[in-house]
């Protein structure tokens, strides 16, 4: 009885002891499994990864002989050099594929919007990645690029992107000023300055441009044959109404690469001296007699001052010499040029010249020359503009200036014709989205 209590015991512990061994068994299947499964896991988010700009340091683990896949839409205008630095690219790589692409004179600007793709390596060096591929597509450069890593350089790859070029009409009131109008409806910004100083020769924009006034253009648009972006060029026609009267301008090219803006005529606005040298939206203090804002007393106030933030540009009234520049008392930093033997204009209060001038340097019309200040005595940054006739200083808004005839007779036929062209086209564009000009491989947005 004893013997049979003892084997139901033996019995009971050995099943037991069965049960305890088939659970440690499993228990450990599962670990190893896990682990496995773990690695595997791991090595497949590394080498399967794809990041965005934002999240690219965060993102790629730092191990040797591992690949990540980095995806970037371009958020600024910039050199893509800088834009890859900034994502902690190896710098010695940047500049091999810089100079590669610089023999093949590909553009080494991308824009806001543009797309790249690139396959990264990680490097001995903590934070630091090598390309193993890159790929770029760029709209505003007509532009599909491969790069691909081979030895210590890169084999690139590139063609061109096919675009409609067309036509389109947009019109839009004139809200704080004509420039940021135009910036808003997404105008490049040397097609806003060409027109502008185009007006500038006909049109005081701190006087004649009130609330409600109106614009409307004629643009070149440039957009994927299949696809949804675009970008405007240039403006090919304006008509600024202002009040009940109009301006019409005409972008016109001709000759040797010369292009200008025309009345209906044929006559270009061009005149000897800009009205405003300053894109600038108000008056702070007229020509004549006034009471100094800092000195507190009446004297005479030999010209203009336009208000403006400071680094604001300042162009050239008119095609000349630099005669002097420095800085001169109470006007600060200054800029002078002499015209022709008997004009000259004066410009003040700068906060930093141009670095392209010096004295005696021979300036065009509409060439930036410096930037506003608020050096010498001034309340606040603002450009102080004189004109001298026979060395006697003149109201600048008052006078007379000429006009400069720039084609020929045969060339305003042509000219006559184009303009016509152009008034088609706006018919047509009264009633339809878009005027289809073709497909090109390449743009004209410069």
């Amino acid at each position: 009885m004893y013997f049979n209590e003892l084997k139901r015991n033996f019995d009971y512990y050995k099943a037991l002891a069965k049960l305890f061994f088939i659970t440690c068994l499993s228990c450990a299947v599962f670990m190893s499994v896990s682990i496995i499964l773990n690695d595997k896991s791991s090595s497949l988010n590394l080498s399967d990864q794809t990041t965005t700009e934002e999240n690219l340091d965060d993102d790629i683990e730092q191990q040797p002989d591992q690949t990540a896949h980095l995806d970037i839409v371009v958020n600024q205008d910039m050199l893509l050099s800088a834009l890859l630095k900034s994502k902690s690219i190896n710098p010695k790589e940047v500049t091999i594929l810089e100079q590669e692409l610089k023999k093949r004179k590909i553009p080494q600007k991308v824009y806001k919007g543009d797309k790249l793709k690139i396959t990264l390596k990680n490097t001995d060096q903590e934070d630091m990645f090598n390309i193993w591929q890159l790929g770029l597509y760029s709209f505003k450069n007509s532009l599909q690029l491969d790069a691909f890593k081979k030895d210590d350089n890169f084999i690139i790859q590139n063609q061109s992107i096919e675009l409609m070029k067309s036509f389109v009409k947009i019109s839009s009131p004139i809200n704080s000023s004509l420039f940021d109008t135009l910036k808003k409806l997404n105008i490049p910004l040397n097609s806003i300055n060409e027109l502008i100083k185009s007006y500038s020769h006909q049109i005081d924009f701190q006087r004649q441009v009130k609330a409600n006034d109106k614009i409307e253009l004629i643009v070149e648009k440039y957009a994927e044959v299949e696809g949804n972006l675009f970008y405007y060029g240039h403006i090919a026609f304006s008509k600024l109404s202002l009040g009940k009267n109009t301006y019409p301008l005409y972008r016109y090219s001709w000759g040797n690469n010369q292009t200008e803006y025309f009345s209906k005529d044929g006559h270009t606005y061009k005149k000897n001296l800009l009205k405003n040298p300053i894109q600038a939206t108000r008056i702070s203090s007229h020509f004549g007699s006034r009471k100094h804002p800092i000195l507190g007393y009446t004297r005479m106030h030999k010209g203009v001052d336009f208000a403006a933030p400071r680094g604001t540009p300042i162009y050239a009234a008119g095609d000349g010499v630099i005669t002097g520049m420095g800085r001169k008392g109470g006007y600060g930093n200054f800029v002078q040029i002499k015209h022709h033997s008997s004009l000259s204009t004066f410009y003040a209060h700068i906060s930093k010249f141009h670095p392209s001038i010096k004295p005696g340097t021979r300036i065009k019309q509409g060439k930036v020359i410096a930037y506003v200040g608020a050096t010498g005595t001034a309340s606040g940054p603002h450009l102080h503009y004189e004109v001298h006739i026979n060395g006697r200083a003149v109201n600048p808004l008052s006078i007379k200036t000429s006009t400069a005839n720039l084609l020929s007779p045969l060339e305003v036929k042509k000219f006559r014709k184009y303009r016509d062209y152009l008034h088609e086209v706006s018919k047509v564009l009264d009633t339809k989205d878009t005027y289809v000009l073709g497909k090109t491989a390449s743009s004209s947005n410069g």
